[in-house]
């Protein structure tokens, strides 16, 4: 299959809404070309991200049956999409809402019922893109690096800042990849306590002071002293920072939190000698973050493409490895995963 249009959908971390985006892909060659047709953001109703906030905590039947609440829902908002755009797609790839990534245990759970998403728009749908990586031995995450290596190849390094910041470097025979640390998970949890959804612009940070004592336990985690590539399941992220914030004043938090989120992604990229890089994912419209990672990278040419990109890629890609997926491609590849071989992974589900 040489040109499809296909939609991408992603729930991330950070709770900002359902992102969709449809795209036609066309195979030149060995080589892909995309064009957005259009991308747009549903943003879940209170009762429903409350739901979300406390997924993991769900007994089983009552998961089984968000599972497909949420599919229905998922479906219903990707119906609206395809008729308010008048689009005409033949493939859908959906992320799905991640619960549990536990790789010790080699398991990665999503829901938002794949079946269901199917049945409301009768098309065919690839969903549990992380599953069959972990168990044979990956960290089942990144996904985005597929993408970055066949669809933004003029880069040699890519960064989403989501709910968890992850990226990926290029070299001369592959791509490495990895997560690196949270990131608006985080800072949108201490924006809540003020009651506000995010730090806009970073301005509650920037006013803040940084805690070199905090800092410096920050630091002494282990996992950031791992080498790439490795994963960051959300359960860690709720264990180890949002269940432990320090005494500090809010200001202090979200400003030594920023600056260690633009520490930590710019260590692995100046390590790296990172020349040309991309920067995506919702965290780029933290004007304060942006500064700081900037300034990190005196050397390098930090790019941020324009908002429709910004707001679109990880949906994109999604996309994309539905149509790998369909055409027997790899879309997952050891290099980044850690996984044992390269995969063409997705369950396939009819309408």
């Amino acid at each position: 299959m040489n040109e499809i249009n296909a939609i991408g959908i992603m729930s991330g971390s950070s709770l900002d809404g359902l992102d969709l985006c449809c795209a036609n892909f066309r195979k030149n060659n060995s080589s892909w070309e995309f064009e957005i047709q259009a991308h747009s953001t549903y943003h879940f109703d209170t009762i429903l991200f409350e739901k979300l906030k406390t997924v993991r905590s769900l007994a089983g039947l009552e998961l089984a049956t968000f599972d497909i609440e949420l599919g229905q829902w998922i479906g219903e908002r990707t119906l609206d999409f395809i008729n308010r755009n008048e689009l005409k797609p033949s493939l859908i790839g959906s992320h799905g809402h991640t619960v549990f990534h536990q790789v010790d245990r080699q398991l990665s759970l999503q829901i938002g019922n794949p079946q269901a998403v199917a049945q409301k728009t009768g098309l065919k749908v690839v969903a549990d893109f992380r599953q069959q990586n972990v168990l044979i031995g990956g960290n089942g995450a990144p996904l985005a690096p597929i993408g970055d290596l066949l669809l933004f190849s003029e880069y040699d390094a890519h960064v989403n800042l989501g709910g968890i910041a992850n990226l990926s470097l290029r070299n001369e025979k592959d791509i490495i990849a990895g997560d690196i640390v949270p990131c608006n998970q985080v800072l949108n949890a201490l924006a809540s306590e003020l009651g506000m959804p995010f730090d806009k612009d970073g301005d509650i940070a920037r006013r803040g002071k940084v805690s070199s004592s905090w800092t410096e336990t920050l630091n002494l985690n282990p996992f950031f002293k791992k080498k790439l590539p490795k994963s960051i399941s959300n359960e860690w992220v709720n264990e180890t920072f949002l269940q432990k914030f320090p005494s500090l004043s809010n200001e202090e938090l979200l400003c030594t939190f920023t600056h260690f989120i633009s520490d930590r992604i710019s260590e692995v990229l100046n390590d790296a000698g990172a020349k040309k890089i991309l920067v995506t994912g919702g965290g780029t419209f933290n004007s304060y973050l942006m500064s700081l990672i900037e300034r990190r990278l005196p050397d390098a040419e930090v790019i941020v493409p324009d908002t429709s990109l910004i707001e679109a890629k990880e949906a994109l890609i999604f996309a994309f490895m539905a149509v790998l997926r369909i055409n027997q491609e790899p879309n997952c590849l050891s290099s980044y995963t850690g996984a044992k071989t390269d995969l063409s992974t997705g369950v396939v589900y009819f309408p």
